[in-house]
């Protein structure tokens, strides 16, 4: 059986959900959260700023200037590093009941009415991947590893012939088949 390991993010809203529509809280928050280590593997509390508004059925939460620093592993080199991933803004919509003509639960957020709270943990999980860089590398000047010996090209020099750039471009030919 797998161990859960999500941690919840919860943050109590009783007194924003009781107070007129439109009343603000704002503070900064420091979280340790757990993740799925094979998808994030955090290095670093996650912290930032975070504003909540109470609207008619829903509370906004804002994030900003969210930061975290997670572990990563180079696509060149294979080596792992950490990385600090920016989340400028962030925002949600926690309802207090899920919409009759939304069928797909997965992209709603709801607001725990037996103990008026919210949890920001998904909310955070998603912006954190979705702020991954697109291509992860230790750093621009990265060489990586060898294709043929396998040598870490960063660490030493191998005596193995570089590939032949021609034979890495298998449409290159292709228009002289075409005519």
């Amino acid at each position: 059986m797998k161990k859960d390991i999500k941690k919840s993010f919860i943050i109590q809203i009783g007194g924003l959900w009781s107070g007129p529509g439109g009343k603000v809280e704002s503070q900064h928050f420091e979280a340790d959260l757990e993740f799925d280590p094979q998808e994030i593997e955090v290095a670093s509390a996650v912290k930032g700023e975070m504003l909540l508004a109470k609207v008619k059925h829903e509370i906004r939460a804002a994030l900003t200037n969210v930061e975290v620093t997670i572990k990563r592993g180079c696509v060149r080199c294979l080596k792992s590093f950490k990385q600090k991933v920016k989340i400028p803004v962030a925002e949600r919509s926690f309802l207090d009941r899920a919409p009759k003509d939304k069928t797909d639960l997965d992209d709603i957020f709801l607001i725990n009415l037996k103990d008026l709270s919210i949890d920001l943990y998904d909310m955070i999980r998603q912006e954190i991947i979705l702020h991954f860089p697109l291509i992860s590398v230790c750093s621009k000047s990265c060489k990586g590893l060898c294709p043929h010996c396998g040598a870490d090209r960063n660490r030493k020099t191998c005596k193995c012939k570089e590939v032949d750039e021609g034979a890495q471009k298998p449409f290159k030919n292709l228009k002289k088949l075409i005519k």
